[in-house]
């Protein structure tokens, strides 16, 4: 399969710049990670483009996609968090998309089964220890007493982990802190990031064989895939009675 690759800003993808960016030879598209808007999904239905996301989801399943298993995986996190006897837990996400409206969702499944556990949501602008220390002060000050913190992706963790550390507060030894992707950095830092391993290289041919079967037969019904997720140990999650 020839693949062409195009970087789009998410932000700017409107069906005029998306027109401007077909190429009119092309057998199918596959966005990844970007969530096309309406009107670009409404235009690959009507011209009948085999289309597959990658790491998203189509509400309405009018594409093939594949993507981690977000639901799961995040209730595995949580499920982490909480057999180390963690109750009060803190969400750190960015702006909901789709699939990471999944892992919310798994994750408050998980706290919810659990008697005496609670969660707050924290949304971050931005992956950067300035915005995570906006939540860090609510703990420094007394205003919230969580001991466990699951962070959307490892960037996340790194700015809540900095943060922490920034305001006097020990990774694990005062605050677990929990990632997900197991992003090459992760093993690098010190102690190495708990997170969730997200199988990027079974995401990427799942896609491909997704996008084949799509062009051998249109007329096939819609499937979503989700690939599995892998705790990793780490050194950033204790036992919160240690």
């Amino acid at each position: 399969m020839d693949i062409d690759v195009r970087l789009i800003e998410e932000r700017a993808l409107v069906l005029k710049l998306f027109r401007g960016q077909v190429d009119p030879s092309a057998a199918g598209m596959f966005f990844v990670g970007l969530d096309p808007p309406e009107d670009v999904r409404n235009a690959l239905v009507s011209e009948r483009i085999p289309t597959v996301l990658v790491n998203g989801v189509d509400p309405l399943m009018r594409f093939d996609s594949v993507a981690p298993s977000n639901f799961f995986g995040a209730y595995q996190a949580a499920k982490i968090l909480l057999d180390a006897g963690h109750r009060s837990l803190l969400y750190v996400t960015s702006k909901l998309r789709g699939t990471t409206q999944q892992r919310l969702r798994g994750f408050c499944a998980a706290v919810t089964e659990t008697s005496g556990a609670t969660i707050e949501v924290c949304e971050l602008a931005a992956p950067t220890r300035e915005e995570a220390e906006k939540a860090v002060d609510r703990l420094v000050t007394g205003r919230q007493a969580w001991t466990g913190v699951f962070c959307m992706n490892d960037l996340y963790a790194i700015g809540v982990i900095q943060a922490l550390q920034g305001r006097g507060l020990r990774v694990p030894d005062d605050v677990s802190v929990l990632g997900f992707d197991d992003l090459p950095f992760a093993s690098m830092m010190s102690p190495r990031l708990s997170t969730m391993r997200v199988e990027r290289e079974a995401i990427g041919r799942q896609g491909v064989e997704l996008m084949n079967r799509r062009l051998a037969n249109p007329s096939l019904a819609t499937l979503h895939v989700d690939v599995s997720v892998v705790p990793v140990a780490g050194g950033t999650v204790r036992s919160a009675s240690q």
